[in-house]
């Protein structure tokens, strides 16, 4: 009896060494990582944006990720820390590409692998408003070389390339697996940041950026995916975490969750001839007959007026939003190649749009072209103290494909100005410029009160602007916003193409008329 006490005094003395965090791990079985989808799809705002979530469990090897399928939608998710960890005590943290669908060769804008520090459990590198940290983008091929594109985010603004680039090298094993680590030292002022044994080039702005977000330095970790094409996969293994290298340990847990189930349904191309003469086949306005939501901006926000027209205001100088169709309306690119975009009060001059077609989702690479307001190629008008212009923009050669969405940015702005504001009364998808001109003629016509156009519209030349930057821009990488590219399965998804497309086009340029007609509300002209 004795043996049996001593025994048990023995076992409660060295049970009480052990830390009471290590014995509830161990009894509650799970383990310190989990995986989200993007941000926006927890908001009410935009629950039909939907994109399949990763699963993932523990191994021997340490936590894996499981690619959902991404058949109809673009690659994204991040898996990342449940808690916050202390990044002042160090982090070390070694993972494994098992899996990833690089769609270039040259590691471009469209694709990367992103390491972050941030204050907000889902978020999403490139967004505005969904929280503050920093990134380490990863471009690569797959084939052990890579580029680190250091990136600070701020709430409530857009993602900022800090324009450093530190050139790295990775380990390849025998499966040509990438591995990566990701390293932190925090020396009691400033933090330094490393990938692969290689010192951010610029650290110390990155160190400021943390300790102003955050003077407890507890961050949550965590490792995004993303990509523009249509149908990939991405899955990685974390083998190691801790503080530095030597306290690093094999993450381990019981949980894990089985990747969801990729519900968009997207229908099947629909013929052009339900979509009547002179029509657009696809409508931007706030009737929202293509899409759901209402377009979430970076950079810029979007208020919709009483006349089924946007006011946009300028929060940075280069700002943009995504328009995505809704997966039940399919058109082909080729049926409907040309852009028209009306813009009341819209001085700025300059912008881009991001064309994505076929297995192309989201912005991303090297589709990509120009615009300009002023030139000859536009209708340019003027009621009363306001300027309407009509952009056009002729994409026949550049894309072909179902259309999946634009991203139209605007550049040069300026942000608490007069002219950072401005109007977008509607943007349309037609078959030929002719028809944009005409659409656009008979809506001023109509706010004018007179079909009479004659003499007061620039003719539309037959060919718009189509030359293309060399490659995609660095220092503001694509995201989704929810930009990026997940396809929208509200209202009639999965339905067939030739009712919804009837639907998409229901009035037409008519409605457009009877809106201008309508509209009470116009801003002053600026000068």
């Amino acid at each position: 009896m004795k043996k049996i006490i001593a025994f048990v005094i023995c076992t409660v003395m060295i049970l009480s060494l052990v830390p009471a965090a290590v014995l509830n791990a161990s009894a509650a079985g799970e383990g310190d990582w989990t995986t989200y989808r993007r941000p926006s799809d927890y908001e009410p705002a935009h629950e039909s944006d939907y994109a399949p979530n990763a699963g993932y469990l523990y191994t021997s090897e340490g936590l894996s990720t499981v690619s959902p399928d991404f058949t109809g939608c673009t690659v994204f998710y991040t898996v990342q820390t449940k808690d916050k960890v202390d990044v002042r005590d160090g982090v070390f943290m070694e993972f494994r590409i098992d899996d990833f669908s690089y769609a270039g060769e040259e590691g471009k804008a469209d694709e990367w692998i992103t390491v972050s520090l941030w204050d907000k459990q889902n978020l999403e590198p490139g967004l505005a408003n969904h929280g503050s940290g920093i990134c380490a983008l990863i471009r690569g091929t797959g084939n052990g070389s890579a580029t680190v594109h250091d990136c600070i985010c701020t709430e409530g603004a857009s993602f900022a390339g800090t324009g450093g680039q530190t050139a790295i090298s990775c380990e390849m094993d025998s499966e040509d697996k990438e591995y990566y680590t990701f390293q932190v030292v925090y020396d009691g002022s400033d933090y330094s940041f490393m990938m692969n044994g290689t010192t951010l080039q610029t650290s110390k702005q990155l160190s400021n950026q943390l300790k102003k977000v955050s003077e407890d330095g507890e961050f949550y970790v965590g490792i995004t995916f993303h990509s523009t094409v249509a149908g990939g996969t991405a899955a990685l293994t974390i083998t190691q975490f801790g503080t530095d290298e030597q306290d690093a340990r094999t993450p381990a847990g019981t949980d894990s969750a089985e990747a969801e189930e990729n519900i968009n349904v997207v229908a099947e191309i629909a013929d052009p001839s339900t979509v009547p003469e002179g029509q657009p086949a696809l409508l931007f306005n706030t009737a929202k007959t293509s899409f759901s939501a209402d377009p979430a901006g970076s950079g810029i926000e979007l208020t919709p007026k009483g006349d089924e027209s946007y006011h946009v205001k300028a929060i940075e100088s280069n700002g943009f939003f995504t328009w995505k169709i809704r997966p039940s309306l399919s058109y082909a690119a080729q049926d409907f190649p040309v852009v028209g975009m009306m813009l009341r009060n819209y001085f700025a001059n300059v912008g881009s749009v991001w064309y994505c077609a076929g297995d192309v989702l989201a912005a991303g690479g090297d589709t990509v072209t120009s615009w300009e307001t002023y030139g000859e190629d536009n209708g340019y008008y003027e009621i009363g103290d306001d300027e309407y212009v009509l952009v056009l923009l002729d994409l026949t050669d550049l894309w072909e494909g179902r259309i999946n969405a634009l991203r139209m940015d605007f550049n040069g702005l300026s942000a608490g100005e007069e002219w950072g504001e401005w109007d977008i009364c509607y943007i349309g998808m037609y078959r030929s410029v002719e028809d944009a001109q005409k659409c656009g003629d008979d809506y001023v016509a109509a706010i004018r009160g007179t079909d009479e156009t004659e003499g007061d519209a620039t003719s539309a030349a037959t060919d718009a602007p189509t030359e293309k930057p060399t490659e995609a821009p660095t220092d503001a990488p694509v995201t989704a916003a929810d930009d990026t590219g997940a396809a929208d399965t509200a209202d009639g998804a999965g339905t067939g193409a030739g009712d919804e497309g009837c639907k998409s086009v229901i009035g037409g340029c008519a409605a457009l008329i009877l809106t201008a007609a309508a509209a009470a509300v116009s801003l002053r002209r600026k000068h």
